[in-house]
């Protein structure tokens, strides 16, 4: 688990405002959980034991039979699929309207237009690394 998770010190606020209240408090809501912490670790290839593990760690309500199929299973899909089909996200709209976090506009057009160059990039991996794979 990265070292922002346990100083609350990291340049993006999201990350930052919830890392520093579970710090301080010991909680932090669902939405919060799930789709923002849980959803940045599913993109950033965080192990999910190491999540699971701080979850444990610092939060007041965390119980082995809920972190593991909530943070394994839905936050994270990590369980091939026993407790949900697809990883429980959402968009900046609904994180913005259920929760104290704010996710600004310009960022995530910024984050889309930087997926989307990955994506692109990503697309012709099988040709760089196998020079007889054909791009479909």
């Amino acid at each position: 688990m990265p070292l922002m998770f346990w100083n609350a010190q990291t340049d993006m606020n999201c990350i930052q405002h919830i890392a520093r209240r579970v710090l301080n408090t010991g909680y932090a809501n669902h939405i919060e959980r799930l789709m923002v912490i849980c959803n940045f670790c599913l993109l950033a290839g965080i192990d999910p034991y190491e999540v699971s593990v701080w979850f444990l760690s610092c939060f007041v309500d965390a119980y082995d039979w809920v972190v593991v199929p909530n943070i394994v299973g839905m936050g994270m899909n990590s369980d091939d699929g026993y407790t949900a089909t697809r990883p429980y996200i959402a968009s900046a709209n609904y994180i913005n309207k259920m929760s104290e976090v704010s996710i600004h506009k310009r960022s995530i057009s910024r984050m889309a237009s930087r997926v989307t160059t990955l994506l692109s990039h990503l697309a012709l991996l099988p040709a760089l690394v196998w020079p007889t794979a054909k791009l479909t």
